[in-house]
């Protein structure tokens, strides 16, 4: 089996970086879209299984009552994700601008240590919203 080969050219890096948003893109208005008309969204198995709330839980709820401009509600349902948005499409931005023009696919000790902080603040979280003492955090 072939191991992904990244394109030569920054252009086809750049197309194959927009193809890829475009996916998620679509996957996520079809996704609102459902949840939208069916009230379903996709159950948290660790939930369900553990009876805890992983870091993810409330997401689904958290980006419907953004797009309907509800930023209270959204605060409720995941504060951890919400917070981090928009510092992760920043770094997102950033690594797609390297990746373009320098077909740079490695980290550098900052975007390390941002990825540590963040990993760190999603343990944090994920402990606090499952203590009675910090329920608020819960979805």
């Amino acid at each position: 089996m072939e191991k992904n080969k990244i394109p030569d050219t920054p252009k086809a890096r750049l197309m194959a970086r927009v193809k890829s948003v475009l996916m998620v893109l679509i996957f996520g208005i079809l996704y609102y879209g459902f949840v939208k008309l069916t009230g379903w969204g996709i159950p948290c198995f660790i939930n369900k299984i553990f009876n805890i709330y992983c870091p993810g839980c409330g997401i689904t709820r958290m980006f419907v009552a953004l797009i309907q401009g509800d930023l209270k509600a959204a605060a409720g349902y995941n504060l951890l994700v919400l917070v981090f948005l928009i510092p992760a499409l920043i770094f997102a931005i950033i690594r797609t601008i390297r990746y373009v023009k320098k077909d740079v696919v490695g980290y550098n000790k900052i975007e390390m240590a941002a990825i540590l902080f963040a990993t760190v603040c999603t343990i944090v979280f994920t402990v606090m919203r499952n203590m009675p003492a910090f329920s608020f955090l819960a979805p």
